[in-house]
């Protein structure tokens, strides 16, 4: 599953030595050769135009990436070189600014009215740890999440409109696991409610559901992928979904939203109707030539019953002629596609770099992409 969804993302900037980053100019991508990907919907009226040429960040960072929008820009946390995470903020014009490093590890990111909630490992010790952030990247508060054993997967807060909760998971006996949530107020984080796993989850992604908070998770031998929903009465029985899951749910007016894998050359959009609790559709949205295979993508809400999703595509490419230790190299491709989920069609795919994360912001989709470095660019809707 790729994090982006997906999906977000201490107090002290000076204890950073990564330097402020500088806007730069680059080649304008889409001049490339095309690639592999290409929609489902010959004749889709949606279609992406770049705004912008790529901004990047002047400091190495990786992957993944958490994003949340905070007023009238979007914050995004990247994992620098110190194991630390670079909060950089950009807006509609997509010219990014440093809002400050922070001394831990993200595991995800979410605005609550006027401050930020980051989560992850800290730097120092290892532990858990959730930090309330101002606009300005200032630590407001650090809490620890009450752990009962070990660790299994690392907390994502989650802002809804009840209030922020932060999600988490713990080992448990032999292959099972189990899901901790806890509501973060005033006075701290809340006693933590727990849900048994009977086997061991493969990964999972937390995000705001309009009863609560949806989980997409992976788990079981075959691999099984579901969205279930956290409340205060407890987790539901799930709804199953038809075929392994990419990237982060989202909330949709009608339920909520995922993208699925539905063959290795097949990416849809999958609804999990918000009524009867069962995923709907699904939609296709993007087809991959092999050998190359879906192994990521970007799901991001636009207007109108539109969405934006930036698809990755990975394979061997036996074309290139060089082979090294038997096998031949690997090609990766990835493109910037409109959804018009009223039409159910699919407009013509746009190149791009590895994609990281992504937001709607003015009517301009603000994204960001890279590998060992990050560049924004910005992109418009056509009909």
């Amino acid at each position: 599953m790729i994090r982006i969804a997906s999906s977000i993302a201490a107090a002290a900037i000076a204890c950073s030595k990564s330097p402020p980053p500088s806007p730069m100019e680059h080649p304008d991508p889409t001049k490339r050769a095309p690639m592999s990907l290409s929609p489902n919907a010959p004749g889709a009226a949606l279609r992406w135009e770049r705004l912008s040429a790529d901004r990047s960040l002047s400091w190495p960072v990786r992957p993944p990436a958490y994003s949340a929008v905070l007023g009238a820009r979007m914050v995004v946390a990247f994992a620098d070189a110190n194991a630390a995470t670079a909060l950089v903020g950009v807006g509609a014009d997509g010219v990014p600014a440093a809002i400050g490093p922070v001394p831990v590890a993200a595991s995800g990111l979410c605005a609550a009215g006027d401050h930020l909630v980051l989560a992850g490992l800290r730097a120092r010790d290892g532990k858990p740890v959730v930090l309330e952030l101002d606009a300005g990247g200032k630590a407001v508060r650090e809490l620890e999440p009450a752990v009962a054993g070990t660790l299994h997967r690392p907390p994502q807060p989650v802002c809804t409109t009840a209030g922020v909760r932060v999600v988490w998971e713990e080992r448990g006996p032999g292959n099972a696991s189990t899901l901790a949530w806890a509501a973060l107020t005033a006075s701290g984080l809340g006693a933590p409610q727990r849900h048994p796993w009977p086997e061991r989850t493969a990964n999972f992604a937390a995000a705001p559901d309009q009863a609560g908070v949806a989980l997409l998770r992976d788990g079981g031998q075959p691999l099984r992928a579901a969205i279930y929903r956290i409340t205060a009465a407890g987790v539901d029985a799930g709804a199953p979904l038809p075929a392994p899951a990419v990237g982060t749910p989202v909330a949709s007016p009608d339920g909520v939203a995922v993208l699925i894998v539905a063959t290795p050359q097949a990416l849809q959009l999958a609804t999990v109707d918000a009524a009867r609790r069962a995923a709907v559709g699904p939609s296709p949205v993007v087809a991959v030539a092999p050998p190359l295979a879906v192994s990521g993508a970007l799901l991001v809400p636009l207007d109108h019953g539109a969405w934006a999703i930036a698809a990755a595509a990975a394979g061997p490419d036996p074309s290139s002629g060089e082979v090294a230790a038997g096998e031949p190299p690997r090609r990766e491709d990835f493109q910037l596609v409109a959804y018009d989920a009223r039409s159910h069609a699919a407009g013509p795919p746009q190149q791009v770099g590895p994609p990281l994360a992504a937001a709607w912001l003015e009517g301009k989709l603000v994204l960001w992409t890279g590998r060992t470095s990050a560049a924004v660019s910005t992109w418009r809707l056509m009909p």
